[in-house]
């Protein structure tokens, strides 16, 4: 089964400054130790496939623990960004922002305010892909041309719109591998669950190992339709917590 895998991540935790402790609650469920991250790069680079290592937000830990670990294992990171969240409590800064694209990292963009795309009109998205690019090419002084949706809500003129505000590549959050013929590129969120043996059976054999991801993906998609962003959101945040009261 050929294709790239893209594997999204968010915040990692490190003992003292980027302590998971520190983060809000909603925030921890996607933050992974950097040991467990580390413990991915050396499970791809034994892999015959190729992985795309993503982030998504802004997060500090980008910079000061994604970024050495990528260099050491030798690969490159691709950094979604949300304009209005650098400079926020655990988030990058704007010259940290900078710091990051100079060291060799490719920049994307995550929106400006991390709203839900389909919550916008077509005249609101358009204006956000514009300004978002806009905001992160006079930052860093280097082109910004892939997208990653915020919480994976697309827009019914999506593709129409990213390609006129100039962006060359979106991507989503849906499962799956991706071949660089898709109009929304696929892309597996990590959590801790995935650990490196995980991972590894999942890159020798994709096919088997994407097919529950798909279906839980497709569930959620549904519920969330059904349900709307707001109300979707006020479920998950109560099943999380219900969930790590049962952990504590």
């Amino acid at each position: 089964m050929t294709g790239a895998l893209v594997l999204m991540y968010h915040a990692l935790c490190q003992a003292g400054r980027f302590a998971r402790e520190d983060l809000n609650p909603d925030d921890r469920d996607y933050a992974l130790p950097a040991e467990l991250f580390d413990s991915h790069l050396r499970a791809a680079r034994d892999a015959d496939r190729r992985v795309v290592w993503t982030f998504d937000d802004s997060w500090a830990s980008h910079l000061r623990v994604a970024a050495p670990l990528l260099a050491g294992a030798q690969a490159t990171g691709v950094f979604f960004l949300t304009v209005d969240q650098l400079g926020r409590d655990h988030m990058l800064t704007r010259a940290e922002a900078r710091e990051l694209a100079d060291g060799g990292a490719q920049i994307g963009a995550h929106g400006m305010r991390h709203r839900y795309f389909n919550d916008c009109t077509a005249h609101a998205l358009a204006a956000e892909l514009r300004e978002a690019r806009r905001a992160l090419e006079d930052l860093t002084g280097r082109p910004v041309t892939w997208l990653a949706l915020p919480g994976g809500r697309g827009h019914p003129r999506l593709n129409d719109l990213a390609r006129e505000a100039g962006y060359t590549q979106v991507f989503g959050s849906r499962p799956g591998l991706w071949t660089g013929g898709e109009s929304v590129a696929p892309r597996l969120a990590v959590t801790e669950r995935l650990d490196a043996d995980r991972l590894a059976r999942l890159l020798a054999r994709p096919g088997r190992a994407l097919v529950p991801l798909r279906v839980r993906h497709g569930a959620l998609s549904l519920a969330r339709t059904m349900l709307g962003n707001r109300a979707y959101d006020r479920v998950r945040a109560a099943a999380l917590t219900a969930c790590r009261g049962r952990r504590a």
